[in-house]
């Protein structure tokens, strides 16, 4: 079987179904976007190991406990420091915004022995929101990217920009790296936001061209309600999805990213719009419950939406 890789960090949210003003109450969900990539492919019933440094603490047992349950191989993590804390809240529509009390994710190192696990055939995804901010973590995230290289390992990247993490004054380093890790990579998932923020276009399809000029990548552009738009052989191909009642939002781009990756694992032959389209099902399935992996299906699950 085919390994996934997700490397990055992996946290707790803590969700108000309200503003931050009126919330009395947080539910307590696992998160951090690579976790949660690495949830959906589990879920979907593929190899997956999740790559990074968990706090040594009450809120880290409970999400070593989670990538257990989930059968998640924790092999390459790490324990020390303070788990990330991430403040949800929602508005009427299901959207969420973010408030980060930052841990020790940042203290990641690689584990030596990592390079001789992996192979030509496996694939690593990048996802964090946090790892473009220094650290170890950076460090890490960089050296295994060059360890994908040099394996031509398939390399997934979905730039997770979060504007209360990224400085304005860090901004422009934080695109130069996102554009880095597009040039060599054979998947770039975004949403509208962080295309317009990493092309310099605000038009969506000169953002598109702007891209295509540095990637040979299969590049997605996710659009929320709306579905996504694949990128192929300069192509735009949009894609729906399908319109439900939204309760959360939390995950669902990450619900996306896991069910395109499970799906190249296991029938890399499959045709890019069918894998899009059932990934933007898996979203729209998120999207009804609250909490980013609670909320996410399983293959029973996916099959019985889809087929709904």
């Amino acid at each position: 079987m085919r390994k996934i890789f997700c490397i990055g960090e992996m946290l707790i949210d803590l969700v108000a179904e309200t503003s931050f003003d009126k919330a009395k109450t947080f539910g307590k969900n696992p998160g951090g976007a690579p976790a949660n990539v690495a949830a959906q492919i589990a879920k979907l019933g593929q190899n997956v190991a999740f790559l990074g440094n968990i706090g040594n603490d009450s809120f880290g047992n409970f999400l070593v406990n989670t990538l257990h349950d989930l059968n998640i191989n924790d092999t390459y993590i790490s324990r020390y420091g303070k788990t990330t804390l991430a403040f949800v809240q929602l508005d009427n529509h299901g959207e969420r915004d973010f408030e980060f009390y930052r841990g020790h994710d940042d203290e990641y190192k690689l584990p030596h022995q990592l390079s001789q696990q992996i192979t030509h055939k496996d694939i690593i995804h990048f996802g964090s929101a946090t790892a473009l901010l220094g650290g170890n973590l950076y460090n890490s995230y960089f050296q295994l990217l060059d360890i994908a290289l040099d394996k031509n390992a398939f390399i997934s990247f979905d730039p997770n920009f979060r504007d209360n993490l990224i400085s304005q004054a860090s901004i422009e380093e934080y695109v130069i790296d996102c554009k880095k890790i597009i040039s060599c990579a054979n998947l770039v998932k975004m949403n509208e936001l962080e295309l317009q923020l990493i092309s310099g276009e605000d038009d969506i399809d000169l953002a598109i061209k702007a891209i295509s000029q540095i990637t040979n990548a299969i590049t997605i552009i996710t659009l929320g309600a709306e579905g996504s738009i694949l990128v192929q052989d300069n192509q735009a191909i949009p894609i729906a999805s399908r319109h439900t009642k939204q309760v959360d939002s939390t995950g669902a781009g990450d619900a996306f990213v896991g069910t395109v990756l499970a799906q190249i694992a296991q029938t890399p032959e499959k045709p890019w719009e069918e894998i899009i389209t059932i990934a933007n099902f898996a979203g729209s399935y998120t999207c009804q419950k609250h909490g980013a992996i609670p909320a996410m299906p399983n293959m029973e699950q996916l099959m019985s939406y889809i087929n709904a």
